[in-house]
């Protein structure tokens, strides 16, 4: 019986993952000719919007959508962190124009990476210097090369 129930859990589980990608399939064709948001953004709202009427329309429920979102609830951080947001952190590559890209390319190796770099060091002697957690310089670079801006503008 419980081996039964666990294979219905990922019966349910692939529907919703199903779904989840039908929305982000819609939402990146679709909606993104229409608003001038981000895909990340429109994916956010899609969740907040799917999660909200979940929560309030089935509170306590346990028909077929519920279950399959409640199989979602208990994925691994690593699979979060391996599978779900590199997608998301990376979109913009997925529609960069590459004639664009090699053109900037002398820009983005004399600026950005040197500044990226920069800011890294600041950041770094600023959390070494100034922060109370007696770090030692790697651990303080470590910070400034997670908060230095390495993010694509658009």
């Amino acid at each position: 019986m419980a081996a039964e129930y666990k294979e219905n859990l990922t019966d349910l589980g692939l529907g919703t993952l199903c779904i989840a990608l039908t929305l982000g399939i819609i939402s990146r064709s679709w909606l993104q000719k229409i608003l001038p948001i981000p895909y990340s953004v429109v994916l956010l709202l899609f969740g907040l919007a799917i999660g909200t009427f979940l929560v309030t329309t089935y509170p306590n429920s346990h028909d077929i959508v519920s279950n399959s979102v409640h199989t979602w609830v208990d994925i691994s951080p690593e699979a979060v962190i391996f599978c779900i947001l590199p997608i998301l952190i990376f979109e913009a590559s997925f529609s960069a124009n590459l004639f664009l890209f090699y053109k900037s390319l002398p820009a983005v190796f004399c600026m950005a990476i040197p500044l990226v770099v920069f800011s890294s060091v600041v950041i770094g002697l600023v959390g070494y210097f100034r922060f109370p957690y007696g770090w030692d310089f790697p651990t303080a670079l470590l910070l400034g090369s997670i908060l230095s801006p390495t993010v694509c503008m658009e």
